[in-house]
């Protein structure tokens, strides 16, 4: 890792089986605004790009796919502050992708914030993304989440003080119960035909 002060850790959540999809949806073709490639690759490019531009962001993929860690890998020698993280457990549950990652990205100050963010969102926006999490840090609020229709969606962001909560979640349980313990410190960002997450084939 650089020495250049990290802000924001971005853990890119790809350990989904797609069991209700009927395939693993993160591999499947998908084309958006004309570009077509697996769906994970979607958000994850603009992930990718976001921080590409920001020195005091990193990027963690965590996966137990063998297709999409070895494409990350692969990228890692290219792309500073991105790393591959491998989750065998992931399949048992979403906390298990969560506690990987945040063990793989170790320890920080209490301030930095972790982002979470689903890799079957293909639609959501660089721009969008971008100016939530800078939101965030700039209202030093302890949590913050993207919003539709005054729903929470993902992504979401914990100051790395709350770690030891997210560390502490079981089975298919994310981090939702750590974000509502403190709803009234959260910073809310409303956007619109962005966050949809693709269960079921008949969501695209």
């Amino acid at each position: 890792m650089e020495n250049t002060k990290i802000i924001n850790r971005i853990f890119y959540l790809a350990g989904g089986d797609g069991s209700r999809f009927g395939e693993n949806k993160l591999l499947y073709p998908l084309t958006v605004e004309g570009v077509s490639k697996p769906m994970y690759r979607h958000a994850l490019d603009r992930v990718m790009d976001i921080v590409a531009a920001r020195t005091t962001y990193e990027l963690y993929v965590v996966t137990c796919h063998r297709d999409i860690y070895s494409y990350v890998k692969g990228l890692e020698p290219e792309l500073s502050r991105m790393y591959a993280v491998f989750s065998p457990d992931s399949p048992k549950g979403l906390s298990y992708t969560i506690r990987t990652g945040l063990a793989a990205a170790g320890k920080t100050a209490p301030n930095v914030y972790d982002t979470f963010l689903v890799a079957d969102m293909p639609y959501i926006r660089e721009e969008s993304l971008a100016d939530f999490m800078h939101k965030v840090l700039q209202s030093g609020r302890t949590v913050g989440c993207m919003a539709e229709n005054g729903r929470y969606k993902n992504p979401v962001m914990f100051q790395a003080k709350l770690e030891p909560l997210l560390i502490a979640l079981e089975g298919d349980c994310g981090g939702k119960s750590v974000f509502l313990r403190y709803e009234n410190e959260a910073y809310v960002y409303e956007t619109s035909g962005e966050l949809t997450d693709l269960d079921y084939k008949e969501d695209i």
